[in-house]
C-alpha cells in the first residue's frame, strides 16, 4: 500500500508522523514551498518537510500543484492522504487516486480556512475532526469518520489545535483501514453549508482596522465577556453592507450586541447597516 502524503504546517505534520510511525508506506510527501521568514528573511522548511529530511520520505514542493503533478502520478499511489495542504488539489489527481482528507471541524460546519480559530471565535462549545473523500468543492466530499471533544472554556488556538492534533491521530487509525479496503459508508455533505474561510480573513482585517486598541489577538487567549461583545457587534457591521449573502450567523444576538450596532450606526449613519442575522444551516447529520 503506497500513500502520498499532502500537507503542510505543524498539524499536518503529526498526521504524517501517525502513519508513518504506525508502518504505512508513506512514498512521497508533498508539502508547500520553502518560504522566506522573519525579519532576517531566513529560507526556512516546513514542518511536513522537516519530519521528511529526519526520516528519509522524498518531498515534492509544487509552486501550483495544478500546474505541476506530474510526480505525484508518477508514483502512482494506492492512497492519498491530505491535511492543512493549503492548496487545490487537481481533478486529475483526484480522477486517478483515491483520497482522503483530514479536516479540523465537524463538517460541514467551518468548511474553509482557519476552522479551529473561528470554532473559538463563534463560541462553539464542541468541535471536532473530520475524514473525507476528497471531492472537487472545498471540504466538500462524502464523511468518513467524524470525531468530536468539548471546547473549554479557557481554550486558546494553541490548545484546541493540540487537542485537535491527538483526536485525529487517533481517529486516522481507526478508519484508515476501512478505506484501505473499501468497506466504510461515507454520509454526504450538506451542500448548502456556508464556506467561513474567506469571510473570516476579511473579518479580521476589518476589525483590527475598527478595534485597533483592541490587544487580544483573535483567537489566541481568552477573551474578557466585554472583548467579546465588542468583537461580535462589529462582526455584524463587518458582514453588512459590503456582501448581503455574508450575513451569517457568526454571533450570538444580545441587547448587549444590538445595543453596540445601534451605537455604531448612529456614529456612522450613512456608511453603516446593521445586517440580518440569518439562521445557521442545519443537516441530518449527527452532530
Amino acid at each position: 500500500m503506497k500513500i502520498v502524503f499532502m500537507g503542510t504546517p505543524t498539524f499536518g505534520r503529526e498526521i504524517l508522523k501517525c502513519l508513518h510511525q504506525n508502518g504505512y508506506d508513506v512514498v512521497l510527501a508533498v508539502c508547500q514551498p520553502d518560504k522566506y521568514v522573519g525579519r532576517k528573511h531566513v529560507l526556512t522548511s516546513c514542518e511536513v518537510k522537516q519530519y521528511c529530511i529526519e526520516n528519509n520520505i522524498e518531498v515534492f514542493q509544487p509552486v501550483k500543484i495544478r500546474e505541476d503533478y506530474s510526480r505525484v502520478l508518477e508514483v502512482n499511489p494506492d492512497l492519498i492522504v491530505t491535511c492543512a495542504y493549503g492548496q487545490i488539489i487537481p481533478k486529475i489527481i483526484l480522477d486517478k487516486c483515491k483520497c482522503i482528507n483530514v479536516h479540523a471541524s465537524l463538517l460541514p460546519k467551518l468548511r474553509g480556512g482557519a476552522p479551529i480559530q473561528h470554532a473559538i471565535i463563534d463560541g462553539y462549545s464542541t468541535t471536532g475532526i473530520t475524514i473525507m473523500e476528497m471531492s472537487n468543492k472545498m471540504d466538500a466530499g462524502d464523511i468518513i469518520s467524524q470525531s468530536s471533544i468539548d471546547i473549554d472554556i479557557n481554550d486558546t488556538y494553541s490548545s484546541l489545535h493540540d487537542k485537535l492534533i491527538t483526536v485525529a491521530t487517533r481517529l486516522l487509525l481507526d478508519t484508515i483501514g476501512s478505506v484501505i479496503d473499501n468497506s466504510y459508508v461515507a454520509i454526504k455533505q450538506n451542500e448548502n453549508t456556508k464556506k467561513l474561510g474567506e469571510i473570516y480573513r476579511r473579518v479580521i482585517e476589518e476589525i483590527k482596522g475598527f478595534c485597533p486598541d483592541l490587544e487580544t489577538e483573535l483567537g489566541y487567549k481568552p477573551w474578557s465577556p466585554e472583548e467579546v461583545e465588542r468583537v461580535n457587534a462589529w462582526i455584524k457591521i463587518v458582514l453588512s453592507g459590503n456582501d448581503p449573502k455574508a450575513a451569517i450567523n457568526v454571533s450570538v444576538s444580545t441587547p448587549e450586541t444590538e445595543k453596540a450596532v445601534d451605537e455604531a450606526k448612529a456614529e456612522n449613519p450613512t456608511t453603516i447597516q446593521a445586517a440580518p442575522v440569518e439562521p445557521e444551516a442545519t443537516d441530518d447529520l449527527p452532530f
